[in-house]
C-alpha cells in the first residue's frame, strides 16, 4: 500500500516563497477579509492539468494557514497535507497554457481574517516524473484580498493589493521568466525542490 509519505516522497516539489506585510483597507482600521484572487501570467511553458497542481498557500504570522489550488480551485486541499494529484484516480486539473492568464477566486473563512503579516508560498505537486516531467514557466502573480466574493458580487465591498510581481503579457520572456521556471525531475522518485534565491520584499503593488 502506498502510504502518504510514500507519495510525497515519491513527487517532486516546487516551491518559492514571496514574503508579504499586513494590509488594512483603511488606516487605522482592521479589514476581515473574506474572499483572495490571484491573477496568474504563465509564460512559454504551459502548466499542464493532466500532470501537475499548483497550490498557494497563505500563512499567516500566528501559523494559520490557508490553500487556493491555482489551477484546480474547485478542488479542497488541505493546508497541511498533501493536495490530490492528477493522474491518480483518473482527476484532472485545468492546463494553464502558454502566454496566458487565469484569475482564481478562493474563500478564506466565513468569519473573515485580518493580514497582521503573512507569507505567500506556491508550490507545484505532480506525479512521477517516469513517463515526462512537468515544466511551468510564471511570468506574473498578482494576489488581490476581497471582503465581498468578485466573481459573484464585483464592483462590492472593499478591495485591497496583497501582492503584484513579475510580468503580465503580451508575450512571455522565453525560458527566463519574471518571476520562477518550475522544472521537473529527471527520472523516476525522489523530491526536487527548487525555490528562488532570495524572497520578494512585499508589498510590491504597481
Amino acid at each position: 500500500m502506498l502510504t502518504l509519505g510514500g507519495l510525497r516522497r515519491a513527487l517532486p516539489l516546487f516551491t518559492f516563497l514571496l514574503l508579504v506585510v499586513g494590509l488594512s483597507a483603511c488606516p487605522g482600521q482592521v479589514t476581515m477579509w473574506n474572499f483572495i484572487q490571484y491573477t496568474v501570467y504563465t509564460g512559454g511553458d504551459d502548466l499542464s492539468g493532466g500532470r501537475s497542481i499548483a497550490v498557494a498557500y497563505l500563512t499567516l504570522n500566528n501559523g494559520a494557514n490557508y490553500a487556493c489550488a491555482l489551477n484546480s480551485p474547485g478542488t479542497s486541499v488541505v493546508a497541511v497535507g498533501m493536495p490530490p494529484i492528477p493522474g491518480f484516480g483518473y482527476f484532472s486539473a485545468q492546463t494553464f497554457g502558454n502566454d496566458s492568464t487565469q484569475k482564481v477566486t478562493c474563500q478564506l473563512p466565513a468569519s473573515g481574517i485580518n493580514i497582521p503579516g503573512s507569507t505567500l508560498t506556491v508550490q507545484m505537486d505532480q506525479r512521477s516524473c517516469d513517463t515526462g516531467c512537468d515544466n511551468w514557466d510564471l511570468e506574473g502573480l498578482a494576489a488581490t484580498l476581497y471582503t465581498s466574493n468578485p466573481d459573484t458580487s464585483p464592483g462590492t465591498g472593499t478591495s485591497a493589493c496583497l501582492l503584484r510581481a513579475g510580468y503580465f503579457g503580451p508575450g512571455d520572456n522565453g525560458g527566463n521568466p519574471q518571476i520562477f521556471r518550475f522544472k521537473g525531475g529527471q527520472g523516476d522518485g525522489g523530491i526536487v525542490v527548487a525555490s528562488l534565491p532570495n524572497p520578494f520584499t512585499l508589498p510590491s503593488c504597481h
